[in-house]
C-alpha cells in the first residue's frame, strides 16, 4: 500500500499540554507526547467512543477517563488485567489505530494511505473542549465532526508494520 506523509502540527503546538487532536483526511487523530517521542492514534476509545485526550497518561499507557480501558501506546494494544476479566464475558482485547509519526525541524508528520488529504492543506486543529462538551461527547454527538465536514472522506486504517 502506498503511503503519504501529511503535516499535522508542530512540536510547539503540542508542547502546552502534550496532547493535541487534529483532523486530517476525515480522520480525528490524537497526537501525544510520550517522553521524547510523539505518538499518533485514533482519538476515541474503541470501547464507547469517549475522548482519549481526557484520559490519564502514565509512561506509555493511556487510560480512558470514561471507563478505565488502558492502552499501550507503543502497540495500540489494550492492556488487560486478565484476573479482573474472568467471568465478565469480555472477548479479545481492543486495539487503538496508530499512525506512523515523523518529526522534522519541529514539524510533525503522520503517514496515511495514498491518496490522503491534500498534502499542501494543513490539518485542522481541534479547539480544546470544556466541561460543556462532555455530555455531547458521551452521547457521540460531538461538534468536531460537523465543524470539519469539508475535509476528505475517511480513509481505511493504516496497517501495522
Amino acid at each position: 500500500m502506498l503511503m503519504q506523509r501529511v503535516e499535522v502540527a508542530t512540536l510547539a503546538e503540542l508542547a502546552d499540554t502534550g496532547r493535541l487532536c487534529v483532523w486530517v483526511a476525515g480522520l480525528e487523530v490524537l497526537l501525544i507526547r510520550v517522553g521524547d517521542s510523539v505518538v499518533a492514534c485514533q482519538s476515541r476509545c474503541p470501547h464507547r467512543g469517549a475522548r482519549l485526550e481526557q484520559g490519564t497518561l502514565r509512561g506509555r499507557h493511556l487510560t480512558c477517563a470514561a471507563h478505565g480501558w488502558t492502552f499501550d501506546l507503543r502497540s495500540g494494544q489494550q492492556v488487560v488485567d486478565w484476573w479482573s476479566r474472568l467471568g465478565r464475558g469480555q472477548r479479545t482485547p481492543s486495539r487503538l489505530q496508530r499512525y506512523p509519526v515523523h518529526v522534522d525541524d519541529g514539524r510533525i508528520w503522520i503517514e496515511l494511505p495514498w491518496p490522503a488529504a491534500e498534502a499542501d492543506r494543513p490539518a485542522s486543529r481541534l479547539a480544546a473542549r470544556g466541561a460543556e462538551d462532555a455530555a455531547d461527547d458521551e452521547a457521540g454527538q460531538g461538534r468536531a465532526q460537523a465543524d470539519h465536514q469539508h475535509l476528505q472522506p475517511t480513509l481505511p486504517p493504516v496497517a501495522d508494520q
